[in-house]
């Protein structure tokens, strides 16, 4: 049982960031949802918190991820949801 609170543990942590990962590869979000067991408005809902944060998180002048890139997958994820 600590073992499986343990994985559950990591895997809530590293969660949004990987899914950033496959997101800035062109993974669609329903193929996300189906890889980590969550729906599409789960995998968005984790990402745009994610994002939101690392966003503003700035070290030596720069933000941990590039707004254009945050810009661009939103605007995928938005016609991908909503078409």
């Amino acid at each position: 049982m600590a073992l499986s609170a343990a994985v559950v543990s990591w895997w809530s942590r590293w969660q949004p960031a990987m899914i950033h990962a496959a997101l800035r590869t062109g993974a669609a979000v329903a193929d996300i949802a189906a890889a980590t067991g969550l729906n599409t408005d789960e995998v968005v809902h984790l990402w745009k918190r994610w994002s939101d944060v690392q966003t503003r998180v700035v070290i030596a002048g720069r933000p941990l991820l590039d707004p254009d890139e945050v810009r661009t997958i939103r605007q995928r994820i938005g016609e991908e949801v909503n078409p």
